[in-house]
């Protein structure tokens, strides 16, 4: 009787070393597994910030980008309305020196006569 209380308590005991021994293996997989995912959220985190910076910037850009284009449309059209303008009187100054240079032949056709 006593030694089957004996064998018994040392299979109790070995049960419980065995458990024991994967209850450890398993705390030490779950640290490990935790500590590899801490390490990668840190690292997705930085990498985050460093697109979001990048996103930032890139929004500037663009901002600046627009107004110059915007800028740049306005002068374009402020110069071709000056170049309308300069057009039609550089037209009104030809068709009047084509009036005169016709006056002038004329006059010239009537003092040969």
């Amino acid at each position: 009787l006593i030694q089957e209380l004996i064998e018994r308590l040392l299979q109790e005991a070995a049960n419980e070393a065995t458990q024991k021994g994967w209850c450890d293996k398993a705390m030490s997989d779950a640290t490990q597994k935790r500590d590899y995912a801490a390490e990668e959220i840190a690292t997705l985190n930085e990498e985050m910030a460093e697109l979001e910076a990048r996103r930032d910037s890139l929004r500037e850009a663009l901002a600046e980008l627009e107004k110059d284009i915007a800028e740049l449309t306005e002068a374009r059209a402020k110069a071709e309305q000056e170049r309308s303008e300069e057009k039609a009187e550089h037209q009104a100054t030809v068709e009047e020196a084509q009036a005169g240079l016709d006056a002038l032949s004329m006059c010239i056709d009537i003092l040969d006569k």
